[in-house]
């Protein structure tokens, strides 16, 4: 059999004669940070539908401990990126955000989405650092979700500036938990 190259192969396939193997790293790093990522946050099996909610707790429990500035970054460019005269655009619409309840409690006043909460927030003119937290979190995940189950586009290789950033991020949440997790077994020392 000739062997070819995934390259060439990609190439061939998404009929793209100058794709270069820089411009898959960092769809590809993020592919590798997703997954550490995941063993990080969330060490037991979890179900589709719960890790909306596991990135909810993630976010209330990381966004005290993430330096302001990391979380501006990304957030910033989420906003120009998925608002266009401070409405959501169709960038925004094409993610696919979850219209399931932020909350499974009935009871429960706040019956906000997972779509609203992030519309709301890229929207809102000075939001909560706990909101830009969620949202950062839940739109990052729907990026992941459209890259390995989404529509496939062929522009996934199109985006770097995209996949640096938030592997920028992901870097960070990553060692901030590790941090967190070396402190407490100094403290119970």
């Amino acid at each position: 059999m000739n062997k070819i190259s995934v390259i060439q192969w990609l190439k061939k396939y998404l009929d793209k004669p100058n794709l270069k193997g820089q411009d898959m790293k960092p769809p590809l790093h993020f592919s590798l940070l997703w997954s550490v990522f995941e063993r990080t946050y969330f060490p037991e099996l979890i179900t589709k539908c719960s890790v909306n909610r596991k990135l909810l707790k993630v976010s209330e429990t990381m966004y005290i401990r993430l330096p302001k500035e990391n979380l501006k970054e990304i957030y910033d460019f989420f906003k120009e990126r998925y608002t266009t005269e401070n409405q959501t655009n169709s960038k925004y619409d094409r993610l696919k955000v979850s219209t399931d309840k932020v909350s499974t409690n009935k009871s429960d006043i706040c019956q906000i989405t997972f779509f609203d909460l992030c519309q709301t927030t890229l929207t809102e003119e000075n939001p909560l650092k706990l909101n830009m937290t969620k949202t950062v979190l839940l739109i990052i995940y729907k990026l992941r979700c459209n890259l390995v189950h989404g529509e496939k586009v062929n522009t996934m290789f199109d985006n770097e500036e995209l996949f640096i950033i938030i592997n920028d991020f992901l870097m960070h949440l990553i060692e901030l938990k590790e941090k967190s997790i070396n402190n407490q077994q100094i403290k119970s020392k």
